[in-house]
């Protein structure tokens, strides 16, 4: 394993950008509005800024806070410690970001329902390729591990193997090329309703971790792009 981004978020607060990473290069933030809220850094964690409140009734419509840092064109693992919302927790990783219309995250969430799922955006278009109704603990703290190749793919929820699967053709054919890695949180309101929200921004991300397999063999279970 070669490690190519990685961040401790050891360093002052900031209400306004995350900043230049421990290794890696500088956070960005690439979705358009309602999905563009600022992420930043308070008592050496990384956090989303005040995300949008605005309304949704459809997983497209949900909005998509997401934090990069890290690319490549091959397999790769990101992971993270993420410190979950006390009141309503809708936060995860994202392994492959191409751009806007094409990327695939897991996300831990304890909202109007609880459990853990994986999501792919082709296109545009979202689909659900994993999800359990698992017990997701507000305020609880845990490791997440999303390492996708072509065409596996494995999900690790403190250190332990959670779920794995493989992409279809049209699938990988939408994350292939360079992507990023980086964080996520969804916020918003169901329906509009300030009883049923998002994340409102109080979960926090530790730790994160952009690594690729070791050029001198196969990784078990993967093929390399």
């Amino acid at each position: 394993m070669t490690i190519i981004a990685s961040d401790s978020f050891n360093r002052s607060d900031s209400s306004s950008a995350i900043g230049t990473a421990d290794l890696g290069g500088t956070w960005t933030v690439p979705m358009p509005s309602p999905g563009n809220a600022a992420w930043g850094i308070s008592s050496n964690k990384a956090y989303c800024v005040s995300p949008s409140t605005a309304s949704f009734t459809t997983t497209a419509g949900v909005p998509k806070n997401i934090a990069l840092l890290g690319s490549t064109a091959g397999e790769h693992t990101v992971q993270a410690d993420l410190t979950l919302s006390a009141t309503s927790p809708n936060v995860g990783v994202v392994a492959k970001f191409v751009d806007t219309s094409n990327f695939i995250f897991a996300n831990l969430y304890n909202t109007t329902s609880q459990g853990v799922a994986v999501l792919i955006c082709v296109a545009g278009t979202f689909s659900v390729i994993s999800t359990s109704g698992v017990t997701v603990t507000k305020g609880a703290t845990y490791q997440v591990k999303f390492t996708v190749g072509n065409p596996g793919w494995t999900l690790k929820i403190d250190g332990t193997l959670f779920d794995s699967g493989s992409l279809t053709g049209p699938q990988i054919a939408a994350l292939a090329g360079t992507s990023y890695g980086g964080l996520y949180l969804g916020s918003g309101w169901f329906n509009g309703n300030p009883a049923t929200p998002n994340d409102p921004g109080d979960s926090r991300f530790d730790n994160y971790q952009f690594s690729v397999p070791d050029p001198s063999g196969w990784s078990v279970g993967f093929l390399k792009f």
